[in-house]
């Protein structure tokens, strides 16, 4: 019986070119803290690619239930750290468009979903889940790349870091 030999580890994808994040993921919890749990994000954002374009989406539905002086407050968080503030419309889910854009932009996504709904729109799309609590906003050291060809793999987030 021959030797195996070990296929070639394939190269990691790209650095990302900007971030979009899953803002009512983010602030999922309560209201209560969804402030706080956005600058969080939002800061860790601007640690890990300090140049990069941030998008933050919500979908109308949790922008309703935080109420709009909360929507006010984030809106204002978004735009002191330089993101875009981006809302779905009524009756519409964010995620398409949050796919879309990461697609577009080559954008890293922060979102602890893994839209089994849209598995057309996640290809070659780099999804970074996150934990947020009261020790803070924390990533994984590993995030899930969804392959051109529909499979996906797992690559560390420090090959992925822009220079």
């Amino acid at each position: 019986m021959g030797v195996r030999r070990k296929k070639p580890e394939p190269e990691p994808p790209p650095p990302p070119r900007a971030i979009a994040m899953d803002g009512s993921n983010v602030t999922a919890s309560s209201i209560h803290g969804a402030e706080r749990r956005l600058e969080q994000a939002l800061s860790w954002c601007r640690a890990f690619g300090p140049s990069l374009p941030i998008a933050v989406f919500f979908d109308a539905a949790t922008l309703r239930r935080l109420g709009p002086d909360m929507e006010t407050r984030l809106r204002a968080c978004a735009d002191s750290a330089g993101a875009e503030f981006l809302a779905a419309p009524v009756g519409a889910s964010a995620d398409p468009l949050l796919l879309a854009h990461a697609q577009d932009q080559r954008a890293l996504l922060l979102s602890n979903d893994r839209f089994w709904d849209y598995e057309d729109l996640r290809r070659d799309v780099i999804l970074l889940q996150f934990t947020c609590d009261a020790a803070g906003f924390r990533v994984p050291d590993e995030a899930t790349w969804f392959l051109p060809s529909g499979a996906a793999r797992r690559v560390a987030v420090a090959a992925i870091r822009p220079a």
